[in-house]
């Protein structure tokens, strides 16, 4: 049993150094229910941590209007984002200089 354990710490480890800034638990479980259910993008609930003397107003706009995200401030420096999203559009967001890190849920999507 410790052979999967330290597979699975050896994944985590490997995620964290692909993409720094997302919690490695929130890629998986987004890749798992995109691989389950291809036809629907998991629906995710995702904090959205940013640098400090970033607009938290501007980037909820931005997540609004670019991705159509429900957003609300959490505080000064978080952002919580709600949508159907994939594993992609939460790369590109990613790649936003101003965010250090996001973390959140992922459950199957509902019609």
């Amino acid at each position: 049993m410790s052979h999967f354990k330290n597979k699975y710490d050896d994944l985590v480890l490997y995620l964290k150094g692909v993409a720094e800034n997302i919690d490695p638990e929130l890629i998986l479980k987004v890749l798992y229910l995109e691989k389950k259910l291809p036809d629907a993008p998991p629906h995710v609930e995702m904090k959205i941590s940013l640098k400090p003397g970033v607009s938290v107003g501007k980037k909820q706009n931005d997540l609004s209007v670019v991705f159509g995200f429900q957003t609300s401030k959490l505080n000064d420096h978080e952002v919580l984002a709600v949508g159907r999203m994939s594993m992609q559009e939460i790369a590109i967001i990613a790649k936003d200089s101003e965010i250090t890190m996001i973390a959140g849920n992922a459950t199957p999507a509902s019609f």
